[in-house]
């Protein structure tokens, strides 16, 4: 009828997404904006869904389907598959003890050459050719890589659980403790294993009502922020605590379409 507007997918809302460990057993340089910018430009999500994927998904630039009511295009920022962007990104958004030699390898303060550590999924045969898109992409921009292949339940125990008793650099209590998938601050609290990238993980956009799964991955207390991304560039838990509640479905657009923005923008995952 007039008046109603209607979204839908054959795809449904399930956001699949690369996660990047931000905790103390991650590299360090992850935690630049510019770095997982340039990680953007590399990793064509693209190339994942037609050659990969079958064609069986549809590309996102934030944390929310394309379809759903809170995406807005003029807010969104894209990154274009680009190899050199995702170079001169990497060099300039590293601290300044990184850069690229004379054989286009980036190397790092101990001056060897920078290695990820990619931890996939690997039940079928799609997680190894994921394995494999990473591995070429990250060495293509002078990264070299170390693919570990788990069963979903070993990528689980290895690398999302994590707790204090991991961490040989920090003693005593966290300052807090809301699961095995967040057991304190990224400085005190990390996996079992170190790893950089992974993938195999995803969760529902919820599209109806996305502050809930934000406030469960990418808050610092949420229950499944297994990676430790934190922000002081916007306040997110502010944001969806002000967006349900909202005096109307404009301020509620207003807010969540803000977030999403900025989401796009510093690329947590």
């Amino acid at each position: 009828s007039a008046g109603v507007e209607t979204w839908s997918s054959k795809f449904g809302s399930g956001v699949f997404w690369l996660n990047l460990n931000f905790r103390a057993n991650g590299w360090s340089q992850l935690r630049s904006r510019e770095v997982r910018q340039a990680l953007a430009h590399l990793l064509d999500k693209n190339t994942l869904i037609e050659e990969i994927k079958s064609g069986n998904a549809s590309p996102i630039d934030t944390f929310h389907p394309r379809w759903g009511p809170y995406y807005d295009d003029a807010k969104i920022t894209t990154f274009e598959s680009s190899v050199e962007q995702a170079r001169q990104k990497l060099a300039s958004g590293t601290s300044s003890d990184y850069g690229y030699d004379g054989q286009d390898r980036l190397i790092g303060p101990d001056g060897e050459q920078v290695e990820l550590t990619v931890v996939i999924e690997n039940s079928d045969q799609e997680g190894e050719i994921v394995g494999n898109f990473l591995r070429q992409r990250l060495e293509a921009a002078g990264i070299a890589v170390s693919v570990e292949g788990n069963s979903f339940d070993r990528l689980l125990q290895n690398y999302l659980f994590n707790s204090v008793d991991n961490n040989p650099n920090y003693s005593g209590d966290p300052d807090f403790n809301v699961g095995r998938y967040n057991g304190g601050p990224p400085d005190q609290a990390v996996s079992r294993e170190r790893w950089d990238i992974l993938s195999g993980v995803g969760f529902s956009a919820s599209p109806y009502a996305p502050w809930t799964p934000i406030e469960f991955t990418l808050t610092p207390r949420g229950t499944f922020n297994f990676n430790g991304y934190r922000t002081d560039d916007y306040d997110i838990q502010g944001a969806i605590n002000e967006a349900p509640s909202a005096e109307s479905q404009e301020a509620t657009q207003q807010i969540m379409t803000d977030l999403f923005g900025f989401l796009s923008r510093d690329q947590p995952y």
